[in-house]
C-alpha cells in the first residue's frame, strides 16, 4: 500500500505558494528565476476548493479537513489523488532545511535516528566530511579512515564480480557499511572503483552518492538506492550509449585496468576552487538524503558545465536486464508449481 494511502496527514510541498483567486480557483506557484504555475479550478462551483487546498498544510488529518470544508471523504480523496499526480504533495520534510524549519516551528527537540555517513575519496571528500561534521545529529567518518577499504576496491580483480562465492567473501569485508550512507567524492572519475563499489553497495543494500570532476564537467549524483533506482552500471551504460565516441571511454577503462592504477588527480592551481564547488553541492545532497531520506539527485544526476556554468538535472532510468541490479532468471527465478529445494533438503 502506498504512503499516500496510509498517511492520515498530507501537505502541499513547501516550495509551492498557495494563491487563492476565488473560492473555486487556486494557483500553486513555485520557483524564482524559472517559475512554474499550476492552476486548479472547481468547475462545479461548489466554493470549497480554496478551503480544501489551504487546509492541506499537514496540521490536520483527512477526516477533520473534510468535516471542516463540508465535503465527503470521497471528494477529498479525489482532490488528493489529483494533487498527487501533479507531484505537489509531501508527507514530511523533503530537504534538510524543511526539517530544520519544522523543528523550529514546532518548538520540539527530537533526537532523530540518522544513518552514519561514510565519506570516501580524496581532497574534495575531506571537504565534504568537514561540512557534514558540523551537523550535530550526524555521525561522519573521514576519508582517511577508509583508506584500506578503498585500496581493496581498487585492487579487486574484475573476475571476482562474476564469481558469486568469491564476491560474497569479498563483500563481507565491507559489512560495517551496512545501514550507512556512502558518499564517494573524487577529483577525477574512477570507473573501475565505482563498478566494484556499486556491486558491494547492492549486496549490502546500502544507498550511496557519487560525485566527481570529469574534465570541464562537475557531476553530482546520481544517488543510488538499491532496489529502487538505477545503479552505477545503469548510469555508466546510459552515458556510454549517449557518447559520440564510446570506444574512447572503453579504451580509458582498459588503460586503467592494464596499468593497475586509479585515475590521476588534477594538479593545477584551480583544483582547490573546483573541489570546494564539488564539495558544497555534494554535502547538500548528502545532508538532505541523511535527514529526510530523499534528495534531488535520487535517480538523477546534476551536471555543471564549468566553462559556461550551465546546470542541468538529467534523469537516469534503470536499464532493463542490467547485469548488476537486474533480475537473472537462472538466479532469481522460482518454480511455478513446486519447490525442488524441498526435495533436496529432505
Amino acid at each position: 500500500m502506498s504512503t499516500r494511502r496510509t498517511s492520515r496527514t498530507v501537505r502541499i510541498k513547501s516550495v509551492y505558494s498557495v494563491v487563492p483567486h476565488d473560492r473555486n480557483t487556486v494557483e500553486l506557484r513555485s520557483g524564482v528565476w524559472n517559475p512554474q504555475s499550476i492552476t486548479l479550478v472547481d468547475h462545479s462551483g461548489a466554493g470549497r476548493l480554496s478551503t480544501l487546498v489551504s487546509g492541506l498544510d499537514g496540521t490536520r488529518d483527512r477526516a477533520q479537513l473534510a468535516k471542516e470544508a463540508g465535503v465527503t471523504r470521497t471528494e477529498l480523496e479525489a482532490l488528493i489523488d489529483h494533487l498527487d499526480q501533479l507531484a505537489v504533495l509531501e508527507h514530511g520534510p523533503s530537504t534538510a532545511l524543511d526539517a530544520y524549519l519544522d523543528r523550529t516551528a514546532s518548538g520540539r527537540v527530537e533526537e532523530a535516528t540518522l544513518p552514519s555517513l561514510r565519506v570516501l575519496g580524496g581532497t574534495a571528500a575531506a571537504q565534504v566530511a568537514g561540512l557534514l561534521g558540523a551537523h550535530e545529529q550526524l555521525t561522519v567518518t573521514a576519508p582517511d579512515e577508509h583508506a584500506e577499504q578503498l585500496r581493496l576496491l581498487d585492487e579487486c580483480p574484475l573476475d571476482v564480480l562474476e564469481d558469486g562465492l568469491a564476491f560474497e567473501r569479498f563483500a563481507e569485508r565491507f559489512e560495517d557499511w551496512r545501514g550507512c550512507l556512502l558518499v564517494h567524492v573524487a577529483d577525477a572519475v574512477h570507473p573501475l572503483r565505482l563498478a566494484v563499489l556499486n556491486r558491494v553497495a547492492l549486496a549490502l543494500g546500502t544507498p550511496w552518492i557519487q560525485a566527481a570532476l570529469d574534465g570541464p564537467l562537475l557531476l553530482v549524483g546520481p544517488t543510488f538506492v538499491p532496489d529502487s533506482t538505477a545503479c552505477f552500471t545503469c548510469f555508466e551504460t546510459r552515458v556510454v550509449m549517449n557518447l559520440r565516441e564510446g570506444a574512447a571511454y572503453q579504451r580509458y577503462k582498459k588503460a586503467l585496468a592494464g596499468n593497475g592504477a586509479a585515475a590521476g588527480e588534477q594538479g593545477d592551481g584551480g583544483t582547490g576552487v573546483l573541489s570546494s564547488l564539488l564539495a558544497s553541492h555534494t554535502a547538500l545532497e548528502a545532508l538532505n538524503m541523511a535527514v529526510t531520506g530523499m534528495t534531488s539527485t535520487v535517480g538523477k544526476v546534476l551536471g555543471v558545465y564549468l566553462p559556461s556554468m550551465e546546470m542541468v538535472y538529467s534523469e537516469v532510468l534503470r536499464l532493463p536486464g542490467c547485469p548488476s541490479c537486474g533480475t537473472v532468471p537462472e538466479r532469481d527465478g522460482t518454480e511455478v508449481y513446486f519447490d525442488v529445494r524441498r526435495w533436496v533438503d529432505a
